[in-house]
């Protein structure tokens, strides 16, 4: 097995295939602005950003 391959094991969980970095941040934006249009647009986009990618990793804040 490749140094590479080991890499990639090491990061990722059992039997989770891994998503690829474009495809996740454009699931997250999309993600955040439907958290800030349900605030009305009136909340801190880093914060939108946050719970999105927290949402979107199953990982509780």
């Amino acid at each position: 097995m490749s140094e590479d391959s080991q890499e990639v094991q090491h990061h990722q969980v059992a039997g989770e295939p891994r998503m690829p970095a474009e495809e996740r941040y454009c699931m997250i934006a999309e993600a955040a602005y439907f958290i800030a249009e349900r605030g009305g647009f009136t909340g801190d986009g880093e914060t939108c950003w946050l719970e999105a990618s927290v949402r979107s990793t199953g990982c509780s804040a």
